[in-house]
């Protein structure tokens, strides 16, 4: 599973951004590995973001993750990830949304990807990494119809295959799409 992070990294690294700038980042983890958050959060501070905030629904990871990081700017926060909110309401806006390992968990997967536009940036963009099935695959088909990725990354290992597809939000669909599914 490890695997396909530093691939997200690169992705990421699209990003059109001056170095020591910071990026505020809020990554929906859904159901992952207890340990797969606290090993990613212990490393944030090397990244230079101004703020971070990881949502995942298990209490135990969050709790492990908090246990291995401190610092300004980084919330970790136990709750559902389709129908977390940040704190901020609609006048919060991140920079890039990480839907890791989450987005076919979720209940209505294409309306909850295209939710994530109320928060992010006029230029950011949405980073979606899924373990390969069927119903990723189909889920992966919807959104790409409904929102292009700019960018897409295949990492096989030996458990199986990833995909990462980068959507930036001027390439959003048109504005309604832009509100809360119903």
């Amino acid at each position: 599973v490890q695997r396909h992070h530093p691939a997200v990294g690169g992705v990421a690294r699209d990003l059109d951004r001056t170095p020591g700038e910071g990026l505020g980042v809020v990554e929906h983890l859904g159901q992952v590995l207890l340990g797969d958050l606290a090993e990613r959060v212990e490393h944030l501070g090397d990244l230079g973001l101004a703020g971070y905030t990881g949502v995942d629904l298990s209490r135990t990871a969050i709790e492990r993750a908090r246990a291995r990081t401190s610092g300004d700017g980084i919330e970790l926060v136990v709750a559902d990830a389709e129908r977390w909110e940040p704190l901020g309401g609609d006048d919060v806006r991140y920079d890039a949304i990480v839907l890791n390992e989450s987005l076919y968990y979720f209940e209505r997967p294409l309306e909850g990807a295209l939710r994530c536009l109320r928060w992010l940036a006029e230029d950011g963009i949405l980073i979606v990494s899924s373990f390969r099935t069927r119903r990723s695959d189909a889920i992966r088909r919807r959104l790409l119809a409904a929102w292009p990725a700019r960018d897409e990354a295949t990492i096989r290992g030996p458990k199986g295959t990833w995909v990462v597809t980068l959507h930036r939000a001027a390439d959003a669909p048109a504005e309604p799409a832009r509100t809360a599914p119903r």
